[in-house]
């Protein structure tokens, strides 16, 4: 589809990056295993240092990690996270004691970050929503992405962080291309199974 540095990869990256400010973005994508995990598919250009993790090998748990634990409201080991529509934060330094990320050196990469799902809706009404990856843009600085609201000051308040993120057109834009990914994505990387539709012709027949 879309190589490293094109439009998808780092648009958002464009709007705050500057000498002094660098950003980058990059596209996880879901693997399946006993365990669910997140491996690197794409990275927005010019490259840092971080392993290339594109291989189950390299990937990482979800269950070892606070972003994609909130978002997928599962439990990353210091916080039973409800559902969150992303992770938003601009100094992840200031949050050790609740800050989960089994990459060690992880200072060194990101400090302020933005996370949003790749998502597609399991069934027509747009209730639930099966997620292929997410797409995440980060910095080594801090508050690079201002006036986002940082997350966990809001770990017991999903419709206060939700509110405080209808604000934010850097939020938006992020939500529209993961949507918009995962409409794309969806119907190639996993088809359409069978529950799915049954459910839909459940629904068409209840109408």
């Amino acid at each position: 589809m879309f190589g490293p540095g094109t439009w998808p990869s780092c648009w958002l990256c464009d709007m705050v990056d500057s000498d002094d400010n660098p950003s980058s973005a990059a596209w996880g994508v879901w693997i399946g295993r006993a365990e669910d995990r997140v491996a690197t598919w794409v990275r927005s250009e010019p490259f840092d240092t971080r392993p290339v993790e594109d291989t189950i090998e390299q990937s990482h748990a979800v269950s070892r990690n606070s972003v994609w634990s909130a978002i997928l409201g599962r439990n990353d080991g210091k916080t039973g996270w409800a559902k969150f529509r992303s992770f938003s934060c601009n100094d992840l330094t200031k949050h050790p004691e609740v800050f989960c990320c089994d990459r060690e050196d992880w200072q060194r990469y990101y400090r302020s970050t933005l996370v949003v799902p790749i998502r597609y809706p399991s069934n027509r009404l747009g209730t639930d929503h099966n997620h292929l990856g997410f797409v995440a843009y980060d910095s080594p600085d801090k508050n690079v992405f201002r006036g986002l609201p940082d997350l966990f000051k809001y770990r017991e308040d999903p419709v206060g962080y939700s509110d405080r993120l209808e604000s934010s057109a850097a939020f938006h834009l992020a939500a529209i291309l993961g949507d918009t990914l995962g409409s794309l994505l969806g119907p190639v990387m996993n088809g359409r199974s069978p529950s799915h539709d049954q459910e839909c012709s459940s629904e068409k027949e209840s109408e």
